[in-house]
């Protein structure tokens, strides 16, 4: 177990290469430019049936479905996602900040980097805030456009992916949520993808709308896989949607530079 656990601490560690800051994009083809996720398991691609990853999580990169529905020329999607974001959330979470600032990214992407900074077992429940507080911290290393997912009731999962001990309370997931809004209120670089209205309708098997995209109830609870707590394919499609939606809220990105009806 020692021997595991120190192979996937490996794993979570990146190594840092190049350097310079962030810099704002104004037009399509710069915003495209460089284009960077940070994030999680959602963000890297979790397949329930793979712990350890393979090629159905690999499928499931957000990356992959990006450069799908992408119909402008992008360059190389960097994803700097880790699935075993768990173990060490301060750390990596700090860590994937420090080298997507070395990438020079144009745009930020991310579903999930904030939820490990709330989920997981904390001493005391106000320590998740504080936790969070920090997260919001290193992003405000960033000058260029970053979409960032909120924080959902993940608590159907329970018993299946997550233990009781490691979700928040309603009212700390609330908490955490007014806090994200007040904090991106007034920076004109950050838009919020409301991950919370998302998880809570695929649960519930209701209607998910988006400008663009409809998903009619009864048809919602495929977009989660059975662990309550990934989504399927058709689930990171439509989170990519509501992602390049929320950039539509801070940079000029049209409705013409996505396939907004790509199917496989």
């Amino acid at each position: 177990m020692k021997l595991i656990m120190l192979i996937l601490l490996q794993f979570c560690c990146i190594q840092i290469s190049t350097s310079q800051d962030s810099q704002p994009a104004s037009t399509t083809s710069e915003l495209w430019k460089n284009p960077v996720i940070i994030g999680a398991s959602v963000s890297d691609g979790y397949d329930h049936t793979e712990p350890f990853g393979g090629p159905k999580s690999e499928a499931l990169s957000l990356e992959v479905h990006l450069s799908k529905l992408l119909k402008v020329p992008h360059g190389k999607i960097s994803n700097i996602g880790n699935k075993f974001f768990f173990i060490r959330p301060i750390g990596v979470h700090s860590k994937q900040v420090e080298v997507a600032a070395k990438i020079k990214p144009s745009i930020v992407l991310s579903p999930d980097y904030l939820f490990w900074l709330v989920y997981g077992n904390f001493t005391e429940e106000k320590s998740r805030i504080d936790t969070l507080q920090s997260g919001l911290k290193k992003l405000e290393t960033f000058d260029c456009p970053v979409v960032i997912g909120n924080i959902p009731d993940a608590s159907d999962a329970v018993h299946k992916m997550l233990s009781r001990s490691q979700v928040p309370q309603l009212k700390t997931i609330r908490q955490a949520n007014t806090l994200l809004q007040e904090w991106a209120k007034n920076r004109k670089n950050i838009s919020i993808v409301d991950l919370d209205s998302f998880m809570k309708a695929s649960v519930s098997n209701e209607t998910i709308k988006l400008k663009h995209i409809q998903f009619h109830k009864g048809s919602t609870r495929k977009l989660l896989q059975s662990d309550s707590l990934h989504p399927t394919k058709e689930g990171v499609k439509a989170v990519c949607y509501a992602m390049l939606e929320a950039l539509q809220k801070i940079t000029d990105f049209s409705d013409q530079d996505v396939d907004w009806k790509q199917t496989d």
